[in-house]
């Protein structure tokens, strides 16, 4: 199965990979993780360019680079936005290290705005923060963003 990336509204077709070429195990295990140890509506903010995020962990997730809703395209651009910062040009998609450290370098600041615009409630990270681990395997953590019992909203 091969994907394609938007390049201005079109297809690029030499931006075209195998769907296996951007799967890392651990990440595929901390997917597995939330697949069995999360509530079935658990928003998972998570790595957007992870193309088993959805088949490995059967969660909803904040933003998929490699799933455009072309009818919806403003709010997947949005959303990209939020969770890797401003995306001036279809080449601030690539490379994927570059990719990869805007996500790693997310503040709590935004981490918070994502939870609240986004309704996140578990974060998937190889970034170290000060919330509470869920789980670790190798590089990558499970993060809860639900707050403690002791700030909850009372029900009712």
């Amino acid at each position: 199965m091969a994907l394609v990336e938007p390049v201005s509204g079109s297809f690029d077709l030499r931006a075209t990979r195998r769907w296996e070429d951007s799967v890392d195990p651990g990440l595929t295990a901390a997917f597995q993780w939330a697949s069995e140890n999360t509530p079935e509506d658990a928003v998972l903010l998570s790595p957007p360019w992870a193309a088993d995020a959805f088949s490995s962990s059967r969660r909803a997730q904040v933003s998929a680079k490699l799933f455009v809703q072309y009818w919806r395209f403003d709010e997947w651009r949005d959303r990209l936005n939020a969770v890797v910062g401003p995306l001036e040009s279809p080449d601030d998609l690539k490379p994927l290290e570059r990719f990869r450290e805007r996500f790693a370098g997310m503040t709590m600041e935004r981490i918070l705005a994502i939870m609240g615009r986004y309704g996140a409630t578990h974060l998937v990270t190889e970034t170290r923060y000060d919330l509470p681990l869920l789980y670790r395997t190798g590089t990558w953590q499970v993060y809860s963003l639900s707050p403690p019992e002791s700030v909850r909203e009372p029900p009712g």
